[in-house]
């Protein structure tokens, strides 16, 4: 597991295959990057398409994080392979709200699928 600050961490589930990302509380704007561009990194080297995402714990985002998540992050991933991501949301409604901004922004050529919990995440990743 690679720790990005205090609010993510970030694993690679060779048996799925997908990067994990568990953002916590409220990442400020260089840690927020920095654990994009991490994944970016691991998805080159070992090849992965897929993200699982866990919102669980996280919080409030900043929008011009969003913005620059779907402006410059997603082409890269894109060129990367990237076709989507399975996403546990949170219980709080301001980031299950931002969370849906960011989904709900992205080119209908990747996926998307919304989870209340990692198990029903991780068998829908093992089965696409």
């Amino acid at each position: 597991m690679i720790a990005v600050g205090n609010h993510c961490d970030i694993e690679v589930l060779h048996d799925i295959p997908c990067i994990k990302i568990s953002w916590k509380a409220h990442p400020p704007s260089n840690e927020f990057r920095q654990a994009c561009e991490k994944v970016l990194e691991l998805m080159d080297e070992f090849r992965i398409d897929k993200l699982l995402t866990d919102n669980s714990e996280a919080k409030l985002f900043n929008v011009e994080d969003q913005e620059w998540l779907n402006a410059e992050w997603l082409p890269r991933a894109e060129k990367l392979g990237y076709r989507g991501s399975a996403v546990i949301m949170p219980r709080d409604p301001f980031v299950k709200f931002a969370v849906n901004s960011i989904a709900f922004k992205r080119d209908r050529k990747f996926f998307i699928r919304i989870f209340s919990n990692e198990k029903e995440a991780l068998n829908w990743l093992k089965s696409i």
